[in-house]
Order: C-alpha cells, then structure tokens, then sequence
C-alpha cells in the first residue's frame, strides 16, 4: 500500500552560510517512515535538518516538504512550515525555570490554541503518552535528562506533525534512556503515521533499533 509522501528532495546542493556542504542529494520519504542521519561530526547532518526547517537556505536543487517549496519558500510561509513539524535537539531547548505544563502550553498559545480547557487537555495527553503525568507541575531544571528529552517529544508532538526532526536527541542520554527514547519515536511513527528523521552518531542505536539509514559522507548522501 502507498503512502503519501511527504518529503520530495533532487539534487539539492545544502549548505552552511556560503559553505556548500553536501551537493546532488536526492531524498524521498513516505509517512509513517523512521529514517536515521549517520555521519562524522561536519559531515552535513545538522545544515540538512536546518535546511528541512527553513533555517538555513537551500543552496540549489528542489526540495518539497508538506508541500512548502524550500527554494521559494517566504518568510511569512517559514513559521506555518515549522506548525506542521515537530523538532527535537539534543540540549532539550526547554524553558527551565518553568513547569513542564508551562513549557507545553507556550508552545500551543503561540501556534493558535485559545482554550484553557483543550490546552490542559492536550497537555495531560501527551504527558501520558511519554509517561510524564505525574511531572506535569515539576519545574524543568528538577527532571532527569531522559524526563527533559520526553517533555521535548511532547513538545513536538502537540500540534500532530507529520514529520519529527530529531537532531541527536540521545546525545546527552546513557545507553538506557537512550532506548527508551528510541522505543517512544518508533512507536509515534506506528502509532501516529508520523514520519521521523533522527540524526545520531550513536551506531549502537542503529543496530539495536534498525530503520532506513542514509550516511553522509564525503559531501554526498548515500542509502547505508
């Protein structure tokens, strides 16, 4: 059975500032799909996340993500783009002195949520969803890396993305945690039809949780 696609890349030249990192990169990706970034560190893995959420400028090529057109794409157009994604980094970026519940309801209250009601609603379901429900008044800079990481995902999750970037969401992590974070994204992909491109350098990761894997090497991108 087909599944929509969702990311459509050919022959993108990526870059960082006016340094061509990677170049002829041909990329599809299908809903539902968990896809890994491996690569040496400057090997291009960030720059090309940057690039899917218009941080960083496509340097040439195509590139179609949710139907947004990245060598065209506007500024008015960048922030309805990155509503529709869902980005997780592996320093958490959350707001430490604030409560767990308070660093989810920002995010929806900036992206349209009005509601009280529905807010604390969303927030109390994925809090559950990443067994956090018990935290949800905890402030941030109390909870354990691996607590800070599921927040992360929560965050991501709250406006029901189709595509997650996770840019070395288990850097930080010890081995445990780390596949405790792995089994929670693949079972968003399964669960939620959400489609997952997670950059590591962490090849046990790979070998115990294996997906498509895309390796960024010598200014090119290559099925492993």
């Amino acid at each position: 059975m087909l599944t929509e696609r969702l990311l459509n890349i050919e022959s993108a030249g990526i870059s960082n500032g006016a340094d061509l990192i990677l170049d002829n990169v041909d990329l599809h990706l299908h809903e539902a799909e968990f896809c890994y970034l491996v690569g040496k560190t400057g090997s291009g893995k960030t720059s090309f996340i940057r690039t899917l959420y218009a941080e960083n400028k496509l340097h040439s090529g195509t590139a179609n993500i949710l139907g947004y057109d990245l060598s065209s794409i506007s500024r008015k157009e960048i922030p309805q783009l990155r509503r529709k994604l869902g980005m997780i980094f592996q320093s958490f970026q959350l707001f430490p002195e604030w409560t767990v519940a308070r660093n989810l309801a920002y995010v929806l209250s900036v992206t349209g949520w009005k509601d009280k009601e529905e807010i604390r609603a969303r927030i109390e379901e994925l809090l559950m969803m990443v067994g956090l429900t018990s935290k949800i008044n905890e402030k941030v800079f109390l909870l354990s890396g691996g607590e800070k990481q599921r927040v992360a995902i929560a965050r991501a999750l709250l406006n029901e993305p189709k595509i997650i970037l996770a840019d070395e969401p288990t850097g930080n992590l010890d081995a445990e945690t780390s596949d405790d974070i792995l089994l929670l994204l693949r079972d968003v992909a399964i669960n939620n039809g959400t489609s997952i491109i997670l950059a590591t350098h962490d090849q046990r990761v790979i070998e115990k949780f294996p997906a498509r894997t895309l390796k960024f090497i010598d200014g090119s991108v290559v099925e492993a």
